[in-house]
């Protein structure tokens, strides 16, 4: 990926993100596509953030005399689920390649006007056919840190198209100030009674009077967008399944809030302190320096042992396995299409 040119970085300041750019060649970005399929068919149980959990979040003093916040999960009005796959790049090499590749990184520190990054997380989005929207939301929102120091890299793993469900952005939104996170399975807002200072994005921001741009990406297109730009994207109305890779990058130095700011699980970095790389690597050092631990075993071997976190939000995670069936108590089991008379089973990439 080529470094941005100046025209590129204007665009970024004005408008909030800088879209499409050629981060993947379309032969690469099979790799990771066919990786998520090679899991999915493995019936792999991976640790994931089910987006559409409305989520109760209240505030709780601890032994120490300490406030934070944790979630409590509340009766699911709206059970359509797509995951999140989180911090797949310690896992398989395949992505821990793109994860650490330095041309993004450098792109990254570009836009942050940064020295150095360090890696955030990364992320799987799979929507499945027939999935509703993502609501218009800002990443910094969900986000444990003292300011909106990071960006996000969002790469088409696939053509994306209208119908697949295609990228919205409310240019400039980055410019008005931090927003309240968003449920995604109803809309709501939530940390209205805890966060006074922010206000809500706005479900239609387009009826309330802002500009909106969509666009699509071919397969290896992506786009780096601001942390406090709001966006969303619409259904996916197709036959055909959608997936994306998310990369963060976050300034190194960063200030890690935890749950004084959210409910975030506990990790080696207290509240306060900056940034820890034994959980967010340095971008440029990481590639060397950090083993996966998958080595040559099957996907399917890989696939079954596969825990994707580092770091994540308190309780917004689902075991999820992918199976025949429908979803019930708690997971997600994907649902098998009906194979046509005198068609043969499809036999098992190993």
């Amino acid at each position: 990926m080529d470094r941005l040119g100046s025209r590129q970085l204007d665009q970024f300041r004005d408008l909030g993100y800088v879209a499409p750019l050629d981060v993947l060649s379309p032969e690469r970005a099979m790799v990771l596509l066919d990786a998520i399929d090679d899991y999915l068919a493995a019936e792999a149980v991976l640790d994931t953030f089910d987006l559409t959990d409305p989520i109760l979040i209240r505030e709780v003093v601890g032994d120490d005399g300490g406030k934070r916040f944790e979630y409590a999960d509340v009766p699911n009005p709206a059970p359509t689920v797509f995951p999140f796959f989180f911090n797949i790049w310690r896992h398989d090499d395949r992505f821990r390649e793109v994860a650490f590749d330095p041309g993004p990184a450098v792109v990254a520190k570009q836009l942050l006007g940064a020295d150095e990054v360090l890696l955030m997380e990364d992320n799987i989005v799979v929507k499945e056919p027939h999935t509703g929207p993502v609501p218009f939301h800002q990443d910094y929102s969900y986000w444990p840190l003292d300011r909106p120091s990071a960006v996000t890299l969002w790469i088409a793993l696939g053509d994306m198209d209208a119908a697949r469900g295609s990228m919205q952005i409310v240019p400039r939104s980055h410019l008005l100030g931090e927003r309240l996170p968003v449920s995604f399975g109803d809309g709501r807002s939530l940390m209205a009674e805890h966060w006074p200072h922010a206000t809500e994005v706005p479900t239609a921001p387009d009826a309330d009077g802002h500009e909106l741009h969509s666009y699509e990406f071919t397969s290896g297109q992506g786009g780096f967008h601001d942390a406090m730009v709001w966006h969303g994207s619409t259904p996916n109305t197709s036959y055909l399944r959608r997936s994306a890779y998310v990369i963060r990058y976050v300034v190194a130095g960063s200030i890690w809030q935890g749950g004084v700011r959210m409910p975030y699980d506990d990790i080696d970095c207290a509240p306060g302190e900056p940034l820890t790389e034994s959980h967010f690597p340095r971008v440029a050092d990481a590639a060397s320096s950090c083993t996966c631990t998958m080595g040559g075993a099957s996907v399917a071997h890989r696939a079954r042992r596969l825990r994707l976190h580092l770091w994540r939000p308190s309780r917004r995670y689902r075991a999820t396995r992918w199976r025949r069936g429908r979803r019930c108590g708690g997971r997600l089991h994907r649902t098998a299409r009906r194979r046509p008379a005198g068609v043969a089973r499809r036999p098992r990439r190993r």
